[in-house]
């Protein structure tokens, strides 16, 4: 009787060597896409901080050197944590979309300058970037103006011969009566949750 290994229809289905092995599995690794060093998700918070979310995605800025015929108002800064009162004038610029304050002002007055999770950009009134580059700071204020008293939180930026300018945000929010000829500005529109004895 023949032995059984002589039917055996599978013997010729040896087993490879571990070299051999081996070398098959090197052959099908798949390489890495992404090496361990770099992070595969983007280093920035997913969402502003809730103090963070009243501003702008950007900023514009029209005008920063001012004029004899520009609008100025005699305010006073408070700030938040010290109760310091400080006295300048602010350019009402009906071109820039928010509220700044100049670095060089803001930290010669030891105001605390507060980090943004991430830079806004800001940008000339004709597109171009600002030179003065990104804002990544603001400066948390009361401001007073006459009886109006309200908090703000001032963009951080160069302004050169400015130290303050309140935009067209600060002018719709609040829709002052002003008066051309002789540059009063009355806080009579102001919204409810400005001060009650504004009006």
């Amino acid at each position: 009787m023949p032995s059984l290994s002589t039917y055996n229809h599978f013997d010729v289905l040896a087993i490879q060597s571990n070299e051999t092995i081996e070398t098959v599995e090197t052959a099908v690794q798949i390489p890495e896409i992404f090496p361990p060093s770099i992070p595969l998700l983007p280093q920035y918070p997913a969402s502003r901080p809730k103090w963070e979310k009243p501003l702008p995605s950007k900023f514009i800025i029209a005008a920063t050197e001012g004029n004899p015929t520009s609008l100025k108002l005699k305010i006073e800064l408070e700030t938040t944590d010290t109760a310091e009162v400080k006295s300048a004038n602010a350019l009402v610029d009906c071109g820039a979309t928010g509220e700044f304050i100049d670095r060089h002002y803001a930290k010669s007055c030891g105001f605390r300058l507060l980090k943004l999770s991430k830079p806004i950009p800001v940008y000339n009134i004709d597109g171009t970037p600002n030179e003065a580059g990104s804002v990544t700071e603001v400066v948390d204020l009361i401001l007073r103006y006459k009886n109006h008293s309200e908090r703000t939180l001032f963009a951080v930026s160069s302004l050169r011969k400015q130290k303050l300018i309140l935009g067209h945000s600060w002018l719709h929010k609040h829709n002052p009566e002003i008066n051309w000829a002789t540059g009063e500005v009355k806080m009579s529109r102001c919204p409810p949750r400005c001060c009650a004895g504004c009006r």
